[in-house]
């Protein structure tokens, strides 16, 4: 989706909300893996404080092992706060997020850090 990835701030409500799925519903991964170039990094820290680098596509697998292991029905992510740098062409963002997910019916929250970097080069 062209909409998705006309900015920074779109690209990162993309990521939001392809990630995010209600019940009944999946995460939209065909959506996220549009949002980066193939050779593209996701760093994040777990909730076990362990902070990962991975591509888009193991990224994909290890989110869909989480959702069947903990046999999540809804999960929800958005955006609390981002912190930005610039190295060049690259931008490097911190993303502050709180997360929701309903587990068999049962709702929990936590805040989460991820230093996630962007795969839109700047000019």
């Amino acid at each position: 989706m062209p909409e998705d990835v006309a900015s920074i701030d779109s690209i990162i409500r993309a990521l939001y909300a392809s990630i995010s799925f209600g019940e009944g519903e999946k995460s939209d991964w065909h959506r996220l893996r549009s949002l980066f170039f193939p050779a593209a990094r996701l760093v994040y820290k777990r909730p076990d404080g362990i902070v990962e680098s991975v591509d888009v596509e193991t990224f994909v697998s290890n989110s869909e092992k989480i959702i069947n292991k903990n046999k999540l029905k809804a999960f929800n992510e958005r955006e609390l706060s981002r912190k930005t740098e610039v190295f060049g062409s690259i931008e490097l963002l911190g993303s502050s997020a709180l997360v929701g997910l309903t587990r068999w019916g049962n709702a929990s929250r936590r805040l989460g850090f991820d230093p996630t970097p962007s795969s839109l080069p700047l000019g």
